[in-house]
């Protein structure tokens, strides 16, 4: 069996680790095509001023938004993600575009809202495998289920916890981070999603709950910086909060 590596202490630097937040819409009536800034502008839910950082993909299924200033709009089905990196010093945009979103479009029949925070970790003391050493070695029992293959094998692990509000879903992925003229960095990715419910029969308390949910965005952010740095990230020996 193969040994657990020793974790290098996660990165510092704010270019090697990567905090996002997106809000994920559920609607009954919502179709990809409606997405696109002109609509968005006069409907007020975006500034005028906002520049586009790519041209705009716009197809039945799909739709894609990405603004220079890093906030990003997904359209997939009846689904719509908003998203955002979190940098030091700036206040994020997107819980009051999405607020703005569901009050100019509140017929759109709200189903679920989500507020799903990630961080991308990158361990540059450690070596090329460390990310799914942690993954393999810390978090899956042993077993022969792991001796399978000609090469060590990888694996993706998925969480659901039902807390009192909701449901928390936490994946965690072997990841790498890519440096101009560097090596690679292992990194892990967690990415999670409170997935709030909202009644079906009652439009106008459905908007309701999902603007609240929204506002208190930063108690699910908070719940997912402990459950990451005190459950997980404990285990690498780091008592130093990595989230700024």
């Amino acid at each position: 069996m193969t040994q657990s590596a020793t974790l290098g202490s996660p990165v510092s630097d704010q270019n090697l680790q990567i905090q996002e937040l997106a809000i994920v819409l559920g609607a009954q009536n919502f179709k990809p095509t409606l997405l696109n800034p002109d609509a968005l502008t006069v409907a007020g839910i975006i500034p005028s001023g906002w520049e586009l950082a790519r041209q705009p993909v716009v197809t039945p299924q799909v739709a894609q938004l990405s603004f220079k200033n890093g906030v990003n709009f997904l359209a997939q089905g009846n689904v719509l993600t908003l998203s955002e990196g979190i940098r030091p010093g700036q206040d994020l945009q997107i819980p009051g575009i999405a607020q703005q979103y569901m009050s100019k479009m509140e017929n759109a029949g709200y189903r679920t809202v989500g507020i799903s925070p990630k961080v991308l970790i990158g361990f540059p003391g450690g070596t090329e495998d460390t990310a799914r050493q942690f993954i393999v070695e810390q978090l899956i029992a042993p077993g022969p289920w792991r001796e399978v293959g000609t090469k060590p094998m990888q694996a993706k692990v998925e969480f659901s916890y039902p807390l009192d509000r909701c449901f928390l879903n936490l994946s965690i992925v072997e990841a790498r981070i890519a440096q101009q003229d560097k090596p690679t960095i292992p990194a892990l990715l967690f990415n999670s999603n409170f997935t709030y419910n909202l009644p079906a029969d009652t439009p106008p308390q459905a908007l309701q709950i999902a603007q609240q949910r929204i506002t208190a965005w930063m108690e699910d952010w908070k719940f997912f910086q402990e459950v990451v740095q005190q459950r997980f990230l404990s285990q690498l020996g780091q008592s130093q909060s990595i989230f700024r």
